[in-house]
């Protein structure tokens, strides 16, 4: 299922990210939504046909831009509340945990193929849009959304693999 995942998101990607920014307003965002709801389909690995595959993508989609709605309205109303979390917040386990959590995902970085790095570096570290990372690397857009998908799948593979084993 995959490949056939893989190939209807490449050929609906533009359509998703179109029915994404109508929603969130902005491409940058919709084009991690769109990556991030092919990976929930991804990752659900429930066999359907074509066609359910693609409703369970925009599904997904629309999930996630509601979520995002969400988060972005209340990250608007907590800017014009004042701040009164201490630096401290969270149990020693809770900050020892999220310690752990990203040694594994700095090393898991590392691993990835460098080209894969290189996207994911630029696209998280440096705000850089698809479109740009496929400009200063001279590739084309789809592939910068290829090693976004890698990159973010593999990541999300060794947490998980912590996670089991914690």
């Amino acid at each position: 299922m995959n490949l056939k995942l893989q190939q209807l998101f490449l050929r609906h990607r533009q359509e998703l990210e179109e029915f994404l920014c109508k929603r969130v307003s902005s491409p940058e965002v919709a084009a991690d939504l769109a990556q991030e709801a092919y990976l929930r389909v991804l990752d659900s690995e429930r066999p359907c046909a074509d066609e359910n595959l693609r409703r369970r993508l925009f599904r997904a989609a629309s999930e996630l831009a509601a979520t995002h709605q969400k988060q972005a309205a209340s990250d608007k109303a907590k800017m014009g509340a004042p701040v009164v979390a201490e630096a401290t917040d969270g149990s020693a386990e809770q900050q020892a945990l999220s310690t752990e959590e990203l040694d594994i995902l700095r090393q898991a970085i590392d691993e990835l193929p460098r080209v894969t790095r290189k996207v994911f570096l630029l696209h998280k570290f440096e705000q850089l849009s698809y479109a740009e990372i496929a400009a200063q690397l001279d590739m084309p857009r789809n592939k910068v959304t290829v090693h976004m998908a890698r990159a973010l799948a593999y990541c999300r593979q060794r947490l998980d693999e912590y996670r089991r084993r914690g």
